[in-house]
C-alpha cells in the first residue's frame, strides 16, 4: 500500500509541475472580439469611402472650372475669328471699290 501511496504523490507532484491549460473562452466573448474587429473595419472602410467621396467631388469642381474655362476661350476665339472675317470683308470690299475706281 505504500508503494501504491508514493506513485501516487509521484503523480500528483508530476501532474503539479505540468503546465495548467487555460480556461476556454466563451463563445460569446469570441463573437463580441470579431464583431469588435467587423466594426472597426467597417468604420475604416466608412473613412476610406468618404475620403474617397471627397476627392471625386474636389475632381467633379476641377472639371467644372476646366469646362468653364475652356467656354470662355471658345467665345474669345469666336469673337476674334469674327473680327477677323469682318476686317477681311470690309478690305475685300475696299479693294473691289479701289479697282473700280481703277486704282491698282
Amino acid at each position: 500500500m505504500k508503494r501504491v501511496n508514493s506513485i501516487t504523490n509521484a503523480v500528483r507532484e508530476i501532474k503539479a509541475d505540468l503546465p495548467k491549460k487555460k480556461a476556454r473562452k466563451p463563445y460569446t466573448k469570441r463573437v463580441t472580439k470579431d464583431f469588435n474587429v467587423d466594426n472597426a473595419l467597417a468604420k475604416h472602410a466608412e473613412a476610406h469611402c468618404q475620403e474617397l467621396q471627397k476627392q471625386l467631388n474636389e475632381k467633379a469642381q476641377r472639371l467644372n472650372a476646366l469646362d468653364h474655362a475652356l467656354i470662355e476661350k471658345e467665345k474669345e476665339v469666336w469673337t476674334l475669328e469674327c473680327e477677323v472675317f469682318d476686317k477681311k470683308a470690309v478690305i475685300k470690299y475696299l479693294e473691289e471699290k479701289l479697282f473700280v475706281l481703277g486704282v491698282r
